[in-house]
């Protein structure tokens, strides 16, 4: 993907990533555009600020979590823990959490 020669190296990166999604499914002049673009707008919007972009095992583990307690029939701990690679005790942890979330300390 060329990039202009003045281009910010962040906005650069978010452009190459947006432009290999959108090059899936355009022609890869458009799609080049249209990453730029959107590289252009990220800038304009967040310029000047710091953005944490979190690690994506979080969603993995909600995922993870949802699928155990799905499971859970009552009598089936031992097996979650070895299907899952986890201990009973994380186990019962998440089977807590899952029945009874925190609630939102802001309300």
């Amino acid at each position: 993907m060329q990039l202009p020669d003045d281009y910010p190296p962040l906005l650069g990166e978010f452009a190459c990533v947006l432009h290999a999604r959108l090059s899936q499914c355009l022609p890869a002049d458009v799609a080049q555009r249209v990453a730029l673009a959107q590289a252009d707008d990220l800038g304009q919007t967040y310029e000047g600020c710091q953005i944490y972009i979190p690690k994506r095992d979080g969603l993995a583990r909600a995922r993870r979590d949802e699928a155990i307690a799905r499971a859970f029939n009552g009598r089936n701990v031992a097996e979650l823990a070895r299907r899952f690679g986890l201990s009973t005790t994380q186990i019962y942890d998440i089977l807590s959490r899952q029945r009874c979330p925190k609630k939102n300390l802001l309300e």
